[in-house]
């Protein structure tokens, strides 16, 4: 059946592009369907269905996703540069070395995906959701991710430089050695976030809310607003 959906969507595809028409696809049903390597550059894919489709090393460059469900799908090494994920479900999805530079995403949902060494550089998450997301050695330089829920994620030796999270719940997640040059963390959670090693260098912490002995192991350098930060005390663990 996924043999028979891939050709035939094959064949959509190959007609539209020989009359120079536009890749409009919303809502069709590709799921567990293999697009490996697929040049979809530009296609329109708002609502599809892409759960666990395999499309490891495809195009999607300023694709359409909208409300695309792309669960558990295979993205790694693909490139979304410039795609909008606007409210797409992305959650447990494979976009490991994936390209997303400049990726729009409102309210998208991207829940324990595996992002490692992604890179994000300039992309726009508002309201995402990225708890428990592995984002090892990714790239979210100058990234905008306001008021985005990054609880418990996995951010070790990510490079967070010139990256803007305003107000975004970072509370246990793992920043070591992490790179915060220029980060604005105003009225960030951090409660809980393990900073070993992280680089604060003009950093912004006005009204972050975060442990004091968590930057105890930080490279503080000209950190802005620390006056104003909210130092709070751990949570017990209950027994």
């Amino acid at each position: 059946m996924q043999d028979l959906r891939r050709k035939h969507f094959i064949q959509r595809l190959e007609e539209a592009r020989s009359k120079g028409e536009p890749l409009l696809f919303s809502g069709i049903d590709l799921h567990e369907v293999d697009l490996q390597g697929l040049d979809l550059q530009g296609i329109d894919l708002s609502k599809a269905n892409l759960r666990h489709a395999n499309l490891q090393g495809a195009n999607l460059e300023k694709a359409q996703l909208f409300q695309a469900c792309l669960e558990g799908a295979n993205l790694k090494g693909a490139n979304l540069s410039g795609a909008d994920l606007t409210e797409a479900n992305v959650q447990q999805a494979v976009l490991i070395q994936t390209q997303m530079i400049r990726t729009v995403g409102f309210q998208t949902n991207l829940e324990a995906s595996s992002m490692d060494a992604c890179d994000l550089t300039g992309a726009m998450f508002f309201q995402a959701r990225l708890a428990n997301a592995s984002l090892v050695k990714a790239n979210l330089t100058g990234a905008m991710l306001f008021v985005t829920h990054l609880e418990r994620a996995n951010l070790t030796e990510a490079n967070l430089s010139f990256a803007n999270l305003a107000a975004a719940n970072l509370e246990h997640a793992r920043l070591q050695q992490a790179n915060l040059t220029e980060t604005i963390l105003t009225r960030a959670r951090l409660q809980g976030a393990d900073l070993t090693g992280a680089v604060l260098f003009y950093t912004t912490l006005i009204e972050a809310e975060l442990e004091q002995e968590a930057l105890a192991q930080t490279r503080l350098t000209g950190v802005r607003g620390l006056e104003q930060a909210i130092f709070i005390k751990p949570r017990r663990r209950s027994s």
